[in-house]
């Protein structure tokens, strides 16, 4: 099978009204490994109708080129932020459950942007139902940043999948000397909807979320009061590119 595409086998059947029901089968080859994967789509098929075997029909299928893929996530980066890049990679065998061509890319201040920014670049993958990426910002160049978000990548990928206003533990401070050891997924406010999110492909919108280094009490108050509550405390003020700052609850 070549690498790249994919193989799709339907099951036809009628149900009780006559109404045609569908079951896909994903059939994969994973060209990297050379191994084979089979997945099945969520569409609703009732367990108490049969399929007619005469009904199948097996056709395949071009999958997006990973590569186009993170092209376009990087292009999009640029458009919103107006601005050239660096690309860190990740040692793979630190993350070895990272998706192939993982990267972190490196957008230094602009005029209009005072701060650093590392954007992950191939966290998601085109087979994802949700796809996510996710910078996050400093006031100090620190490439050590593109290792806490290759962390959290790899987190999402195989220990649970983030999403919207939730809470990772990074087990360590995000910068020296900072009291901010969790990373919070929120929209991304200070560029707004521009960078939030953007058409990837006919049928799918990728989201690029903020990930804002917050302390335990916070991660706490999250718990108790909610993510809306904690995003009030920020919108009296505070600095979340320094990393010295006081928790806010």
């Amino acid at each position: 099978m070549r690498e790249g595409w994919t193989w799709m086998l339907i099951l036809r059947g009628r149900g009780r009204r006559g109404k045609l029901r569908f079951v896909l089968l994903q059939i994969g080859c994973s060209g990297r490994s050379g191994l084979f994967f089979l997945s099945t789509f969520s569409l609703p098929y009732p367990t108490n109708h049969f399929i007619n075997p005469r009904n199948m029909m097996l056709f395949w299928k071009r999958r997006k080129d990973p590569d186009t893929w993170r092209s376009a996530i990087r292009a999009h980066y640029k458009r919103a932020w107006k601005s050239s890049y660096n690309i860190l990679h990740v040692a793979e065998d630190a993350y070895p459950d990272l998706p192939p061509g993982f990267s972190v890319l490196e957008f230094p201040p602009t005029a209009a942007r005072n701060r650093w920014c590392y954007a992950t670049c191939g966290m998601s993958v085109p087979e994802d139902v949700f796809a996510m990426e996710l910078h996050i910002c400093s006031a100090t160049r620190d490439a050590r940043l593109a290792d806490l978000l290759a962390f959290t990548a790899s987190h999402h990928r195989t220990c649970a999948c983030l999403g919207l206003h939730q809470v990772i533990n990074f087990g360590y401070p995000w910068q020296p000397g900072s009291a901010c050891d969790h990373g919070y997924i929120t929209q991304p406010y200070p560029d707004g909807p521009k960078l939030e999110s953007f058409k990837i492909t006919k049928e799918k919108i990728l989201f690029c979320y903020w990930l804002v280094p917050i302390t335990e009490a916070e991660k706490d108050y999250i718990t108790k009061e909610g993510t809306e509550a904690l995003e009030a405390a920020f919108g009296k003020g505070f600095n979340y590119m320094d990393p010295l700052r006081a928790s806010v609850v």
